[in-house]
């Protein structure tokens, strides 16, 4: 029987492939951006904060879903120099057109394009936290990311004020996902990228909230 658990290093690899096989469509044909998005958004978290990231497991060992964490944007910059030394550098050669695969090349020296722009007025009010999650297909709609979003809140909710999702433009179909689970709209609808953020308080009213719709 499936269930969450905390991330293991022993995750690692399963995380990257589910990264790459739930990225949305303008990603997934760059060959690049199979290279660059675990890196971008999936293993920094790991190493930052592994005690906020949580995993779906099958019941057989094997991750099918997750959802990851950051306690605080601003720390992971700090922090990007030395993530980045933790990173082995094959060849990787880019088609001539794959403009994708380039832009993300340069996100990955760039954190503060990649973590804190857009984001600015949420930070300046105090809200720090983001979190991201996958899961294969085959597992969603099936509640479990709803139970993912409530365990990972409820291992930042103690230290952080809010948290925050950004959803890729292209994916807005996953907005009413979010405002289940206690999510809003911050600023204006963006055509490239849609912040929602949290705000915790008390219990964190809507923690438990479970639906059978992943987002994300």
């Amino acid at each position: 029987m499936a269930f969450i658990r905390p991330y293991e290093a022993r995750d690692f690899d399963a995380m990257t492939h589910i990264c790459c096989e739930t990225l949305p469509p303008t990603l997934d044909a760059s060959k690049g951006a199979h290279h660059f998005a675990p890196l971008l958004w999936t293993h920094p978290y790991m190493y930052h904060s592994p005690s906020t990231c949580l995993v779906l497991d099958s019941g057989y060992g094997t991750v099918v879903g997750y959802c990851i964490a950051c306690p605080d944007v601003l720390a992971l910059k700090a922090a990007w120099p030395s993530y980045l030394a933790t990173i082995p550098q094959p060849e990787i050669h880019l088609e001539e057109d794959d403009n994708v695969g380039r832009h993300l090349s340069e996100l990955l020296r760039d954190p503060e394009a990649l973590l804190t722009k857009g984001c600015e007025e949420l930070i300046r009010q105090g809200t720090r936290a983001t979190l991201h999650i996958d899961l294969l297909d085959e597992w969603q709609r099936q509640g479990w990311g709803g139970k993912l979003i409530s365990g990972v809140v409820e291992r930042l909710s103690s230290a952080c004020d809010g948290v925050y999702v950004g959803i890729a433009g292209e994916n807005d179909k996953v907005v009413p996902f979010y405002e289940r689970m206690g999510f809003r709209i911050f600023g204006e609808k963006g055509r490239e990228t849609i912040l929602m953020v949290r705000e915790f308080s008390g219990a964190d009213e809507g923690g438990d909230r479970e639906r059978s719709e992943l987002g994300g």
